[in-house]
């Protein structure tokens, strides 16, 4: 558990000296009626789609809260960029 806690402060600083904005950063600016770009809003959708897509497969309730906490962590800390990938793309 220590050694998880490490790599996800690693990265939380690694992110944040980069200039990383969210998924959940993009939420927030939504949230205080900030308008974004469709860029922005691009990537909460797809992001959106590709959370329902993992969570809808039939798995163990272990299982789902381990994916759970894993888009999570994707939603809190990584760069909305990456949904922004044809892979995600709805």
């Amino acid at each position: 558990m220590e050694k998880t806690k490490k790599k996800v402060q690693s990265y939380y600083r690694q992110a944040f000296i980069e200039g990383n904005i969210s998924i959940n950063d993009l939420r927030d600016k939504l949230d205080n009626g900030v308008e974004l770009t469709l860029e922005e809003l691009t990537s909460i959708k797809n992001y959106e789609h590709y959370q329902l897509s993992v969570l809808s497969k039939e798995m163990s309730d272990d299982e789902f809260n381990k994916k759970y906490q894993q888009l999570q962590v994707l939603a809190n800390l990584g760069s909305f960029e990456e949904f922004l990938k044809e892979k995600y793309s709805v």
